[in-house]
């Protein structure tokens, strides 16, 4: 639990601190806002014994790209709410400092708000150097009459030197030997943290980060291969689940075939019947043999004798069956000229009988930028001058999150 622990105020701009209660069971730990108030003062010529004062200009950042959660093209970043800009800066430190660039990766960040305020945060503390002091000084709060001047660690003191003074931290206080313990030397910072102590915690971030899901690159394939005309489409419907980060790419790739029946009618023979209801006219021969293939209602062929003139002939056909034919039957004289594609209601201008890898990222539905997460549909239709079947494939390449369900 220590490394989560101490990662949890690594963004902050403000001086913290954790506190304890042990007074209860189980015992609580605090994190806490360090007070800005004045706590106690050394001075020149009352309590301070040395005094030394460093500026280290090498860990100034003043130009910082911060990267969140992900990998490759996945990896969150502030550029779509920073005006397509990936890093901040601070102009009047480059000013003065000069350009000092600095990659912040932060893998718990997921949403590019809390990245953009935390890296905001950090480049304000990192974009003056670090000044740190090393004074020794007498503990005066030993003594009575100065026990309202006692040092408090990670409290606020006034430093005063010659004519400069300095508002800053003690971080660290240490008691040589505890036979004088009003001997003591206390260590100053005005920084909350630096980049060496961000560095040298990467180990520790290391440990964090493994406890989240980074998430991984995946191909998702939907398919639909099915007859159509004008009037009834084939539909390709598709989820984008909620766990899925990113929607890299959707493509659509799609064949027109020649329409394909899974029937052929009925079989052709049986019998023959003449019939006359008059002597004097020529004879009717019907055969009841198909002459065209349907299905369900159908056609005989009649044969009228020589010699009729126009007149009407009552006829009676007996009862009859016909055996079913069963296959496949390919009708390509048929095809269409022209497929009209719909992406969740938006038409594409692609008309064309057969396309690979065509992008329809553009017309998906999207909310702020980015794809909606739900149910999506594209629908092929050929014109009205022919059928066909449609065999299509929908791609989509997605950055997604495992973070629901159980283990099968």
């Amino acid at each position: 639990m220590l490394a989560p622990i101490l990662s949890i105020p690594m963004p902050f701009s403000e001086a913290y601190e954790f506190t304890f209660d042990t007074q209860v069971y189980p015992w609580e730990l605090n994190l806490i806002r360090a007070s800005d108030d004045v706590k106690a003062e050394i001075r020149w010529g009352k309590d301070m014994i040395d005094f030394s004062k460093v500026s280290d200009p090498t860990n100034i950042v003043n130009w910082l790209i911060p990267k969140g959660s992900g990998e490759g093209v996945n990896q969150l970043d502030i550029a779509r709410i920073n005006g397509g800009l990936r890093y901040i800066k601070d102009d009047e430190s480059i000013a003065k400092w000069g350009k000092r660039s600095y990659i912040w990766i932060d893998k718990k960040a997921e949403d590019a708000e809390t990245l953009l305020a935390n890296a905001q945060s950090l480049l304000n503390q990192w974009k003056e150097p670090k000044i740190s002091f090393e004074v020794g000084s007498a503990d005066l709060s030993i003594l009575p009459e100065y026990a309202g001047e006692e040092k408090v660690l990670n409290g606020v003191t006034r430093i005063i030197v010659d004519d400069e003074e300095y508002l800053a931290r003690i971080i660290g206080e240490e008691i040589k030997d505890i036979s004088r313990e009003f001997e003591v030397e206390y260590q100053i910072n005005n920084k909350v943290s630096d980049i060496a102590t961000t560095q040298a915690d990467t180990e520790r971030k290391i440990q964090v980060n493994e406890a989240y899901s980074q998430g991984a690159t995946n191909v998702m394939t939907f398919s639909n291969q099915d007859n159509c005309d004008a009037a009834n489409p084939v539909v390709i419907p598709f989820y984008i689940d909620d766990d899925i980060v990113n929607v890299n790419t959707c493509d659509l790739s799609f064949r027109t075939r020649p329409y394909k029946a899974y029937s052929k009618s009925v079989a052709g023979g049986g019998m023959e019947t003449t019939t006359s209801k008059e002597g004097s006219l020529p004879l009717l021969q019907i055969n009841t043999s198909i002459s065209e293939a349907y299905s369900g209602d159908h056609r005989h062929k009649v044969t009228i004798g020589s010699g009729w003139a126009t007149h009407t002939h009552p006829i009676d056909l007996p009862d009859h069956t016909h055996d079913l034919v069963f296959g496949i039957s390919i009708l390509d004289k048929v095809v269409p000229s022209a497929l009209t594609i719909t992406v969740d209601g938006q038409q594409m201008p692609e008309n064309s009988l057969n396309a690979d890898r065509l992008s329809v990222i553009d017309y998906l539905t999207k909310q702020n930028g980015k794809v909606t997460r739900g149910l999506h549909e594209i629908t092929i239709r050929p014109s009205t001058d022919g059928i066909a079947r449609i065999e299509a494939n929908v791609i989509l390449r997605v950055f997604i999150q495992s973070r629901i369900g159980g283990v099968y």
